[in-house]
């Protein structure tokens, strides 16, 4: 996972942010959580920093460390997250505030 990002982010997106915030955190067990995130690549200072993808990562804790086991990005769908919404409130979106932008990937 790390080797393919890479490769991106010093090559077809240099120079560009990527943004994110956890929004759902669940421990399986003491040793293995969920974790859900929204974010964006800002590809220009002036690019948009709403959420357009929806994350969920698997963490592991091995000898007392965390470590990222799986990964999985979904480009998030306004259109269906209204209509699923609308039958359960629970599988309505969190906030759509705008990410504040971090560092610049190099």
């Amino acid at each position: 996972m790390a080797e393919v990002h890479d490769v991106l982010w010093k090559k077809y997106l240099k120079g560009s942010r990527l943004l994110g915030r956890i929004t759902d955190i669940r421990f399986v067990t003491a040793d293995v959580a969920v974790v859900t995130s929204v974010g964006t690549v800002q590809t220009s200072k002036r690019g948009s920093t709403k959420p357009d993808k929806v994350q969920t990562f698997v963490a592991v804790k091995r000898d007392g460390r965390w470590q990222f086991t799986a990964f999985q990005n979904t480009k998030r769908k306004p259109l269906f997250e209204w209509i699923a919404s609308r039958s359960d409130a629970n599988l309505a979106p969190r906030s759509d505030a705008k990410l504040a932008p971090g560092p610049a990937v190099r």
